[in-house]
């Protein structure tokens, strides 16, 4: 069937919009509801919007006994659902069952409609005994009611011969659809051809990726001299090094590699849409890391004190997550006293390369950060560790893969961070609330986490290349942890002159899974 013979049509729409009013009264996600109504998630989902999923044949419209055993789990957890409400629902079921386009719920329909009007029938005649037949108005009410049963049943007829029809034209599209398919298999020996040629362009495009990250660890070196330079000359090194960074793009541009987006704002809107392989780590661990910033100072600080509190007198068998590492290691260093194993998650193959070479003995800078971790009264954990950096390459494992991907992996970890991700790659609020609840998601009930956040972030540039951001700020950051955490605190942390504009500050957030 086509796209369009597959959208809901309105009165199954506005039959699914009143199920889902009465649904969020539960406070509960639809994967714990789905469960309690023992029928599969995204059965559930389709209940709500009308819309069955591509290929689906099933019906979207839900039955009388799904839409009664919703509202009784509604009405035991204390949340109100009246008596209208209720008639109302099943006045709009019965609509979007007569108005479908499956056979079975317009019999279902019409076959509900037979039983009340033979209920009102019955109820008439018992009228019509108790009166001994002497009540007029009774007498024809009983006349009209027994013509409307006549005519329901006319109609409920005329359906089953609509849904025969319907039926019939299904197997035709069938038909037509084995036709395309036999037409596709024709041109196999095409696509495989052309899928050579996409792993020869691919394989040209891993020679030329291999020149940019050699030009790249050049580039590092001349940073790393530039700062050297411009630390005795006791000048501050974000100048120069912004320098740096356009000479970076210059180089990638004259290289062969994939071409970067110049000056002026991406577009994009969603996470698939970024220029991920394109991301710098030598340039962003350069600008953002080579010295730590206050606003890192604190949030590690913070963090430390959060989950030195929670994890106090444990053992370390236990197992953490830091969701889009990016080049970042020090949520990982946070996290080494109290976990037996570290996952670092990230998307970008550059990044991933830069966080692999950082495993066996990670880079001098980052001793800044761990010796932060150690000063405090919370330090004493950090510093009885012994050598970090092996503790660190024992500990800690790089993992290919994007936020998205923990919906597959719920409940796993004990401990979690997530530091400037579900803001920092999409302009959705969309994506950014999925994202966020991936990660909670992910973490066992009662596991503490961090998560931090650009505060009305408006998009950031690595070198030149733009990258995508959701502008948020404390409401909606408190809204989206809403149900999901509890114990939660929100810290706002202000923006240092200097370190980029295009944001307001950064927002922490530290609580535990509900």
């Amino acid at each position: 069937m086509s796209g369009a013979k597959r959208e809901p049509g309105p009165d199954a729409l506005a039959y699914g919009r009143e199920l889902r009013k009465i649904f969020l009264r539960l406070g509960r996600s639809q994967n714990e509801v789905a469960g309690l109504l023992a029928i599969d998630p995204s059965v559930l989902s389709r209940f709500f919007s009308g819309k069955p999923s591509k290929d689906s044949a099933a019906d979207t419209i839900a039955a009388k006994e799904h839409a009664d055993a919703l509202i009784r789990l509604v009405r035991n957890s204390g949340a109100s659902v009246t008596d209208a409400e209720v008639a109302k629902l099943h006045d709009l079921r019965r609509v979007a069952q007569a108005a479908s386009r499956r056979r079975d719920a317009v019999v279902d329909s019409f076959r509900e409609q037979l039983g009340i009007l033979q209920v009102e029938v019955e109820s008439c005649r018992g009228e019509l005994e108790g009166a001994r037949l002497g009540n007029t108005r009774l007498v024809e009410r009983f006349e009209r009611m027994s013509q409307q049963l006549r005519e329901a049943k006319q109609r409920c007829e005329q359906a089953e011969a609509r849904a025969e029809e319907t039926t019939t034209r299904l197997v035709q599209a069938v038909q037509l659809r084995d036709e395309a398919e036999a037409a596709a298999a024709e041109n196999r020996e095409k696509l495989l051809a052309a899928t050579r040629y996409a792993r020869e362009s691919e394989a040209q495009l891993e020679t030329q990726r291999e020149e940019l990250r050699q030009l790249r660890q050049e580039i590092g070196v001349l940073r790393r001299q530039v700062q050297s330079l411009t630390a005795e000359a006791g000048v501050s090194a974000r100048e120069p090094l912004a320098d740096v960074a356009t000479q970076v793009s210059a180089a990638q541009s004259s290289s062969g590699a994939t071409s970067v987006h110049r000056s002026g704002r991406r577009a994009d809107d969603l996470n698939v849409e970024a220029s991920w392989d394109l991301f710098d780590p030598v340039a962003y661990v350069s600008y953002n890391y080579q010295g730590m910033l206050a606003e890192d100072e604190e949030i590690v600080s913070l963090v430390r004190e959060h989950f030195s509190h929670h994890f106090e007198c444990r053992d370390r068998e236990l197992s953490g997550i830091d969701v889009g590492s990016g080049p970042n290691l020090y949520p990982a260093l946070i996290m080494l006293p109290w976990v037996r194993e570290i996952t670092l998650l990230e998307l970008s193959t550059s990044n991933l390369q830069y966080l692999n070479n950082q495993l066996p003995s990670y880079d001098s800078h980052w001793d800044q950060f761990w010796h932060a971790l150690c000063r405090g009264s919370r330090g004493s954990a950090y510093a009885d560790l012994g050598d970090p950096r092996e503790l660190f390459r024992r500990s800690v494992s790089v993992r290919h893969g994007t936020l998205f991907d923990l919906v597959s992996d719920p409940g796993r970890w004990d401990v979690g961070t997530m530091f400037f991700v579900a803001e920092s790659i999409t302009r959705s609020i969309v994506e950014f609330r999925r994202g966020v609840d991936c990660f909670v998601s992910s973490l066992k009930p009662g596991a503490p986490f961090a998560a931090a956040f650009m505060e009305n972030s408006e998009g950031y540039s690595v070198g030149e290349v733009e990258f995508p951001a959701c502008s948020v700020g404390a409401a909606e950051v408190g809204e989206v942890f809403r149900g999901i955490a509890e114990e939660i605190t929100v810290h706002r942390i202000g923006a240092s002159q200097g370190i980029r504009p295009g944001y307001s500050g950064m927002l922490l957030v530290c609580g535990r899974r509900r």
